[in-house]
């Protein structure tokens, strides 16, 4: 296993999530956090070499698309463009202020 997962990692992540956890509790996130890695470790010796990429669910029904339909989703090439001017797309938001959309809370004062 290359992850050393104890009480303190457990501690760390139930610290960084902001969540509260007993002392019972920890063993328990201890214990699974041990068999997920351990179930990652194995999935890594899988041999996925000749396996297709799949980039879209979509590309499940490719055949039914392109046959039914005459549909094609053939994937793109990536290309570099300039990204949408800031000020173009604030100008439609409702509300706004300093170049950022503002919204309603949705945290309730205490």
């Amino acid at each position: 296993m290359s992850l050393n997962i104890n009480k303190d990692l457990v501690l760390h992540i139930s610290k960084l999530a902001r969540i509260k956890i007993t002392d019972d509790e920890v063993s328990e996130y201890e214990k699974n956090f041990k068999s997920i890695v351990e179930y990652i470790e194995k999935l890594k010796e899988v041999d996925t070499s000749n396996v297709e990429m799949l980039s879209n669910p979509m590309t499940l029904n490719l055949s039914y698309y392109e046959k039914e339909l005459g549909v094609s989703r053939k994937q793109r090439q990536d290309e570099i463009r300039p990204s949408l001017n800031v000020k173009e797309v604030v100008k439609n938001a409702p509300d706004s202020k300093n170049n950022e959309f503002r919204i309603q809370s949705v945290i309730e004062n205490s």
